[in-house]
């Protein structure tokens, strides 16, 4: 029997592998109604490569879009031609993709011209700063425009949404994502590829958002190496992002400084065990805002603002910007706290893990008039 609905499912970034592997799951659950196919754009090559044989997702098309040093004009002309020539052969009734990356952009613009529906899954997000974070805000709102089904994680989203013009019945508030595939990977057996003394509380730091490059990055890292000599009792991680950027002023930085632990980006099942053994996260990763409140582990955000709203009371989450005596500060007070809950006495604002089955009943309800 051939399926009612080809889809086509766009993905070219870490996070949007890990955040749509569960909805690829959930709809190829369903052969009946679902073909499900993958487009892979490789806008972060490096990473995604690890994450999508983590999740066994192969895609059909791989783009291979990215070049050194491209202007996001450039990439952007070509994600929308490498985009196009695939809708163009696969004829999918409609699109999906997650986020706000120039892959996300293209493929609305794409299946815009191709007059296919797109689902915009984790709709919503606003920092109300069109250049923060930069590009990915203005996507956001451009994205929205040509979206015919709204998947917003939460029910902030949904009202920025409603105050922004777009029809309610459109819009459905799922949960994240990312929490089911954080509950899919916790209790996995994993070896980290790194270990820290025992006596050592563990400090898990990210960092990757563009408008952290430069100085700023710079002056986190010297916050962070001030942190490590005011609390001989911790030990940081740190797995680099490979962009060079990124890589060059972190080794100038902290090569040699002493309880610091420059490794390799982790998997996702390790960077879960990672996160869970730790004592305190530092990150300017939106998706780590979502994920650290079901392990029950506080979490200090390295960005002057974010579209996620802060949970402190819930989610022991809190911005503190990039000002490095403001991170030495909060760092230090979350240090003295005592231990939050464990992962089991967690509670997340931003999912249950049920957004999955929720976006493939949406799906139903709105192409193929279905009430389940």
């Amino acid at each position: 029997m051939t399926p009612m609905l080809r889809i086509l499912v766009s993905m070219g970034t870490r996070p949007e592998i890990i955040k749509l592997a569960p909805v690829i799951s959930a709809l190829r659950a369903e052969p009946h109604l679902f073909e499900v196919s993958v487009l892979f754009s490789g806008q972060h090559r490096e990473l995604s490569d690890q994450m999508a044989a983590c999740f066994e997702i192969s895609p059909r098309w791989d783009l291979r879009v990215m070049h050194n040093a491209q202007p996001l004009a450039d990439l952007t002309g070509r994600l929308l031609s490498g985009i196009s020539r695939v809708l163009n052969e696969y004829e999918p009734h409609l699109v999906l993709a997650q986020g706000d990356t120039s892959t996300v952009l293209a493929t609305a613009l794409a299946s815009y011209y191709q007059r296919t529906p797109f689902v915009h899954v984790e709709a919503g997000l606003r920092t109300q700063n069109l250049y923060s974070p930069f590009p990915e805000e203005g996507n956001r709102r451009l994205i929205s425009q040509l979206t015919q089904l709204h998947l917003a994680p939460t029910e902030d989203e949904q009202d920025a949404l409603i105050r922004e013009g777009f029809e309610e019945s459109r819009i459905v508030v799922t949960g994240n994502t990312v929490v089911d595939a954080l509950h899919k990977v916790l209790g996995q057996e994993v070896e980290l590829p790194f270990s820290i003394e025992p006596s050592q509380k563990m400090v898990l730091l990210t960092l990757h958002r563009r408008e952290n490059h430069g100085a700023i990055l710079t002056g986190i890292l010297e916050a962070i190496v001030q942190l490590i000599e005011r609390r001989p009792d911790i030990t940081v991680v740190y797995p680099v992002h490979p962009n060079p950027a990124v890589q060059q002023i972190a080794k100038t930085t902290l090569d040699s400084v002493d309880r610091m632990l420059l490794i390799e980006p982790l998997d996702y099942p390790s960077f879960v065990k990672a996160m869970s053994q730790s004592a305190l996260l530092l990150s300017d990763s939106g998706g780590i805002q979502e994920e650290a409140p079901s392990l029950g582990i506080p979490l200090l955000v390295l960005r002057e603002s974010s579209a996620r709203r802060a949970h402190p009371l819930k989610s022991h989450t809190h911005i503190v910007g990039t000002h490095p005596p403001a991170i030495l500060e909060a760092a230090l007070a979350m240090l003295d706290q005592a231990p939050i809950a464990a992962v089991e006495e967690a509670t997340n604002p931003y999912g249950d893990g049920n957004a999955s089955a929720r976006i493939v009943t949406a799906i139903k309800r709105i192409f193929l008039n279905s009430p389940s």
